[in-house]
């Protein structure tokens, strides 16, 4: 049953992965539509600017050339007049020679014939001007004519090109308003908190995980310490066991010792016995023997040497017992005591310290959780619901990340149920984090292809 389950969340969240890859897909061809469409609304009002620079150009050529012909055209116009005026005068004159002529018959005939001779060669030459001139002005006609034709073209494209102009400035107008009003709405504010909320807290969620592998690599060293501390226990506790082994040996000596000041005190005893049955013998048979006084006084003198020795037997095996006892034994159970309680201390205040980390990351995914309540409503009913982030412990101010750095740097030997415990949340956080994630990009995709269907 667990598995099924795990295997429905786990084809959901295929599910809803897919839909966010589509719809950012979608959302980015839009965008590239969008982007391609503006770049090439500039590149042709680019070209259409430098169609209209290029046709005021030849347009001002165009004048220039036309000034040109016209100044050229009335020079050629004042020529023919003159030369108009030069023939009218020599008909003139060849009239009146001709009845100059007709009432003089007295001239001569050769005067005549040069008259005539000249008279035809200027004509002859007036016809080639004429004709040379004629030549000339229908080729300045035509000249006019292709020039007007010229500007009449490019007045048409200067036309087109305003009429373009004029719907490219209208249509940027438009757009400009429309995104005026996307502004005004407020959408965009709210997509820009939340996103800004998002980031803050992905910035957190990546501070908790580098301190997280920080601590666990403290953790780490902690527990490679404990293992030092723990063999340096076990070193210590050899060494308290070869003391302990030292000072088995020393009481057997120090029974040994006792066996012998007994057996001491028994011939000491015994030579005290054998003193007094000789005194009472000598007492009771009478007479000094100097002989015996000499064995006397030599017995006397023995057992003084020998109680003498076993009075410093007997205070060297006391102090020895005594330092001891007093020495390496209490030093080795104090510090072993010492070691164990600080131990005992370390670990509770670090488990004291796990659990804050817990707490504090299972609000921070309630807080992840509020946030993704908040997303969705606003994507379905396209209002911000602001009771869904009402409660306690929404927003933890004083926990900040000094404190959760403070109390991961406690969490050095703690226990691999609580270490798994914590990893958990952390991961269901992420996860959270993930959706969240996905619902912001799923509204701002939402919200840019709706301004895009509004274009």
């Amino acid at each position: 049953m667990a598995r099924s389950n795990q295997e429905e969340l786990e084809r959901v969240d295929a599910s809803k992965d897919a839909l966010v890859a589509r719809i950012k897909r979608n959302f980015a061809l839009e965008t590239q539509t969008l982007q391609r469409r503006i770049r090439d609304a500039t590149d042709a009002a680019v070209q259409a600017r430098e169609r209209v620079d290029a046709v005021q150009e030849e347009l001002r050529v165009a004048r220039a050339t036309t000034r040109k012909l016209k100044a050229q055209l009335a020079e050629r116009d004042a020529t023919l007049r003159f030369l108009d005026e030069q023939q009218d005068t020599a008909l003139l004159l060849r009239g009146v020679q001709r009845h100059l002529g007709a009432n003089n018959q007295v001239l001569g005939t050769s005067l005549a014939i040069s008259k005539t001779r000249e008279a035809a060669s200027d004509r002859a030459a007036l016809d080639e001007r004429f004709h040379e001139y004629e030549t000339q002005i229908a080729q300045l006609y035509t000249e006019i004519q292709n020039e007007q034709q010229k500007n009449a073209m490019l007045r048409e494209c200067l036309r087109e090109q305003k009429l373009s102009k004029a719907k490219l400035m209208k249509a940027c107008r438009l757009s400009r308003q429309e995104v005026e009003a996307l502004k005004s709405s407020g959408l965009q504010q709210l997509l820009e908190d939340m996103q800004g909320r998002y980031q803050a807290l992905e910035g957190e969620n990546e501070r908790l995980m580098r301190d997280l592998a920080e601590e666990t690599s403290k953790a780490r060293e902690a527990h490679e310490s404990v293992q030092t501390i723990s063999r340096s226990l076990a070193s210590a506790r050899e060494a308290q066991r070869s003391w302990e082994e030292a000072l088995v040996c020393k009481d057997n000596k120090l029974a040994e010792c006792r066996e012998q000041i007994r057996a001491q005190q028994v011939v000491i005893e015994n030579l005290q016995l054998d003193l007094c049955a000789r005194y009472v013998r000598r007492s009771s048979f009478g007479g000094p023997h100097e002989s015996d006084d000499t064995q006397e006084e030599t017995e006397r003198s023995r057992l003084s040497a020998a109680e003498h020795e076993i009075r410093a037997q007997r205070t060297k095996a006391e102090a020895l017992e005594r330092q001891l006892r007093l020495g390496s034994k209490a030093a080795a159970q104090r510090e072993l005591s010492d070691e164990r309680g600080a131990l005992l201390s370390a670990a509770h205040s670090k488990s004291e310290s796990l659990n804050e980390l817990l707490a504090l990351a299972r609000q921070l995914r309630s807080q992840v959780d509020a946030l993704s309540r908040l997303v969705r409503s606003c994507k379905e009913t396209e209002r911000v619901d602001i009771q869904l982030l009402a409660g306690d412990g929404w927003w933890c101010e004083d926990a900040s990340i000094d404190d959760i750095r403070g109390r991961l740097s406690l969490v050095d030997d703690a226990s691999e149920s609580d270490e798994h415990a914590l990893r958990q949340e952390l991961l269901l956080a992420m996860r959270s984090l993930r959706e969240l994630q996905q619902m912001v990009d799923d509204a701002c995709a939402t919200a840019l292809g709706n301004s895009c269907a509004l274009q």
